[in-house]
């Protein structure tokens, strides 16, 4: 079966899409959702194929909280089922050593999906166990699950949270997959793993997706947020070298004395080392084009 996103999002398993509480992976999954049923290039203008059908199940939250980015991406009447919502479910059921997948063929009876669905649980923490630092019960869940996208044709994106980290990079893990909160089981038994990070990860005023599946390369693309909050990608511009005149017209697109990192210099210019790019702008820097406003920051000067 030809996967949603090449590369990305193969069908017919358990992904995990991680990121800190408020960081904007449901706006996310609605702006996902959106390219996949229009069938546009994302994720570095990947190939995208539309579901049969996008189903949604929301476990600690009503709809209400999610309906307004789906209907901002288009998507007002995807199915959905929110376990807040349901005044008949019984929360006492959770206690004990229940077994979570009578929980979750109930809640996903409610989508009638076909097969070659995507579905959405947000999140997934409730039904694997209730105790994501448990290897046992995370992979005692995650399995049936497998089982279930096999059986069914269907795919999971399952939402996880990342573990409290203090300010500064010196304080994260390096691999965001490794940011994961909970036991490696989660990791291990799920498919591809999809992480978001916010500006106060990334420490520019973007945000950054990363996958890492497990038969593909890992990759990345920077994000950025409309006026209504959904996600948009930012195109890199592709320089084959880097010159202080090729950084210069990078440059030129920041409006005047607004800080810039180094870091976002070098990922607007592909294929070059962060040196090269210190290089060009010491070069500039000389030249009063630029000046240093801060640590690995920097603004454009006005031409005299």
């Amino acid at each position: 079966m030809i996967p949603y996103v090449a590369e990305v999002l193969p069908t017919g398993s358990v992904h995990l899409f991680a990121g800190a509480a408020g960081v904007g992976k449901t706006s996310f999954l609605a702006r996902l959702c959106q390219a996949l049923v229009l069938e546009q290039p994302f994720l570095g203008g990947r190939a995208t194929r539309c579901p049969a059908k996008i189903g949604v199940i929301t476990s600690d939250r009503p709809w209400s909280d999610h309906e307004q980015w789906f209907s901002a991406a288009g998507l007002s009447d995807v199915p959905h089922y929110s376990l807040v919502d349901d005044q008949a479910f019984e929360w006492g059921r959770l206690g004990g050593r229940v077994d979570r997948m009578d929980i979750f063929d109930q809640a996903v009876a409610h989508l009638q999906l076909p097969p070659d669905s995507l579905l959405i649980l947000d999140t997934i923490a409730l039904f694997l166990g209730g105790d994501v630092l448990n290897y046992d019960r995370v992979a005692r869940h995650l399995g049936p699950l497998h089982q279930r996208c096999q059986r069914h044709d269907w795919t999971i994106i399952g939402t996880t949270h990342t573990a409290k980290m203090r300010v500064g990079k010196e304080h994260r893990y390096a691999r965001p997959q490794d940011r994961v909160l909970g036991t490696a089981a989660l990791v291990g038994c799920a498919d591809t793993v999809l992480h978001l990070a916010g500006p106060v990860e990334t420490e520019t005023a973007l945000w950054e997706l990363s996958w890492h599946p497990h038969h593909a390369k890992p990759g990345h693309v920077e994000l950025t947020r409309d006026e209504v909050g959904l996600f948009e990608e930012v195109v890199p511009i592709l320089l084959p070298s880097v010159s202080s005149e090729q950084l210069a017209r990078v440059l030129s697109q920041i409006p005047l004395d607004d800080p810039i990192s180094t870091a976002h210099l070098q990922s607007k210019a592909l294929f070059c080392s962060r040196a090269t790019v210190y290089r060009a702008l010491k070069l500039l820097v000389d030249q009063g084009r630029v000046t240093q406003v801060g640590r690995g920051s920097w603004a454009r000067q006005p031409l005299h």
